[in-house]
């Protein structure tokens, strides 16, 4: 009679051991995938954000340009423009902090600082930008003030194409990678599944073996 017990309690013991192991291998498999999609999905938010920001940088200079070129044109198109700047700046720079605020990992720490030094050039662009049209808008000669917002202009562009350009990369390739990544995942989900499953059958099957078997012969 002893003997049964210990049997039966090996038995519960395993077969609790057993379901202890997949509910934790199925935790640590859906932590992953959800850590993978949240760094895909907030890359692609920020490169949404950035895709913004190009076009109210946009906006901004053509709005720049209006404010030259016509003097009948509403002077607060320029400040709505500029405000609109400010805040997609603001937007993109939050974003850029909630990804740093969420990883310890230590590249992507690099990451955030190679951001934010091209961010700090588009700021500097709208700035340079802002005081170049308050001094155009000074000039009385439409000539020079129309030569003067051209130059202008071409100075933003060359200031804000490049920074802009490689943080839309930046992003674009973070989301390629966290692609990647969850693909590489689910390959490895697949086959750790796959072990799991062979492993579990082989547990049971030694059980059955050394355990129900005997337990069932001598009932």
């Amino acid at each position: 009679m002893r003997s049964l017990k210990v049997r039966f309690a090996l038995l519960l013991g395993a077969t609790a051991l057993l379901v202890v192991l997949a509910a934790l291998g199925v935790q640590a498999s859906i932590s992953a995938a959800e850590r993978t999609i949240d760094r895909t999905l907030a890359a692609q938010g920020r490169l949404e954000l950035l895709v913004e920001l190009s076009g109210r940088m946009t906006q901004y200079g053509l709005a720049a340009l209006e404010a030259v070129s016509n003097p009948d044109a509403q002077p607060e198109g320029l400040a709505v423009a500029r405000t609109n700047v400010d805040r997609a700046l603001v937007a993109v720079d939050e974003a850029l902090g909630r990804s740093i605020a969420s990883s310890d990992d230590p590249l992507d720490r690099t990451q955030y600082a190679a951001r934010t030094r091209p961010l700090a050039q588009l700021r500097a662009a709208r700035a340079v930008l802002d005081r170049q049209v308050t001094q155009v808008l000074r000039q009385s000669e439409d000539e020079s003030r129309k030569a003067a917002i051209r130059g202008a202009l071409n100075g933003f562009g060359a200031m804000t194409g490049q920074p802009l350009s490689f943080l839309i990369e930046v992003e674009r390739r973070s989301m390629i990678a966290g692609s990647d990544a969850a693909r590489a995942l689910s390959s490895t989900l697949r086959v750790a599944s796959l072990a799991a499953v062979a492993g579990a059958l082989a547990i049971v099957l030694l059980l059955y073996r050394a355990v129900t078997r005997p337990v069932l012969a001598r009932i």
